[in-house]
């Protein structure tokens, strides 16, 4: 914001504007995931990314006459978050779909604790290049288009070296194999219509959160970087915890994916109650409360790749993944929008709107998903009572 003089309406709009290209659009990498593989999907999100990036440095600091900074910016800003999504999809999907399903929670284990310490690992690169002096923006674009590159490459050609064992997966699915399910029957299943409800509620206020949490840290004199700090990292710990044991847990009536899913949400609800509840909240309090926040988040972003995959298999997985987070895109301006205070309050008290409303929102998310869980225990052991009624004994680890 102090770089290009924007005030902070126009920092949130543009964090908007990224966020429409990650959320909104998000279908369409799914799409062309599904529909033409990983290498095309994979060299377009890198093309996009090199627009979004190389017209901000061309226009830095001398915008053209015929845009201005904030449409500039704006453009600029849809543009990486529409080819942030390209790697998100593909880096998330692709690994999970080339394994067999047993193995579901060790590979997203490692994918998602390598993209949560990436998070801080560019955090911490932009404050080292603004140590170094000079232009810290230009030095950090700069930064950016490198790694944009090298990643796209990177990753396309790993998957051109790979694709024998993504054909292979592909043709187990094709006779039989696993369970195969057509999109619109994906569509009208309860779990789309629960997973929808997940994104709109939950993984839509935690994007709103963390754009918010600078500000409510600051009511407090908590410094923005120590908290973000703490989450990349908490973060990456609870996408561990949620994904390891998952492959051991998950043939279990109480060991499933809806399980750590409740767990996850239970944390994250923690602690908002922790800010909404206090008349008060302290530094102690909030500093608590990010640590919470960063396992309740890393746990749900963490587990919700293996779930859609269990769930609904390979064949569409991009597209649902991608249509999902439109909810996310329609939700988190309305969440931000509750982010206001009147004016001369000090205090995160002064933002009970925002937290106590995200309260109400994750317990009903909550209480959903406990409806979900129980549901599908009981399927589970009808299951297993119709096992030893044909006269066979339940699987290992069946109730």
């Amino acid at each position: 914001n102090d770089y290009y003089q924007l005030t902070t309406a126009e920092g949130d709009f543009l964090y908007g504007c990224m966020n429409f290209g990650a959320c909104a659009l998000s279908f369409v990498p799914g799409l062309i995931y599904d529909r033409l593989g990983c290498i095309t999907a994979m060299l377009l999100g890198t093309v996009l990314a090199d627009c979004g990036v190389l017209l901000q440095i061309v226009w830095t600091p001398d915008w053209p006459e015929f845009v201005s900074t904030m449409g500039g910016l704006a453009f600029c800003y849809t543009c990486f978050g529409f080819a942030s999504t390209f790697f998100n999809v593909i880096g998330s999907f692709a690994p999970l779909s080339a394994f067999p399903v047993e193995y579901v929670g060790k590979v997203s284990a490692c994918i998602q604790v390598c993209m949560s310490l990436g998070i801080t690992i560019q955090t911490q690169a932009y404050y080292f290049l603004k140590k170094l002096g000079g232009d810290p923006i230009m030095h950090y674009l700069e930064y950016a288009l490198v790694s944009f590159n090298l990643v796209g490459i990177l990753m396309c050609t790993v998957f051109y070296f790979s694709s024998r064992l993504l054909k292979k997966s592909e043709e187990a699915e094709d006779q039989g194999m696993e369970p195969e399910m057509s999109l619109r029957k994906c569509l009208c299943s309860v779990d789309f219509a629960y997973m929808f409800l997940l994104f709109c509620s939950a993984i839509g206020f935690s994007f709103s959160f963390l754009n918010c949490l600078g500000r409510l840290s600051a009511e407090v004199g908590v410094s923005g970087t120590e908290l973000g700090s703490v989450f990349g990292l908490v973060n990456a710990l609870g996408r561990l915890l949620v994904c390891l044991p998952l492959d051991y847990t998950r043939k279990y009536r109480w060991g499933g994916v809806y399980v750590y899913i409740f767990a996850s949400l239970l944390i994250y609800t923690v602690s908002m109650l922790i800010l909404a509840v206090p008349a008060s909240p302290t530094a102690t309090m909030m500093r608590t409360a990010n640590v919470f926040a960063s396992l309740g988040y890393g746990g749900l972003l963490g587990i919700v790749p293996p779930a859609l995959r269990i769930t609904f298999g390979t064949q569409h997985l991009g597209m649902i993944y991608g249509l999902l987070y439109v909810g996310v895109a329609i939700f988190e301006p309305l969440w931000s929008l509750l982010f206001q205070k009147t004016e001369g309050c000090v205090g995160v008290e002064c933002y009970d709107l925002y937290t106590r409303s995200s309260t109400c929102a994750l317990l009903i998310t909550l209480l959903a998903t406990w409806a979900v869980l129980r549901q599908q225990t009981r399927g589970m052991s009808r299951e297993a009572l119709l096992q030893c009624s044909d006269g066979n004994l339940p699987q290992s680890g069946a109730p």
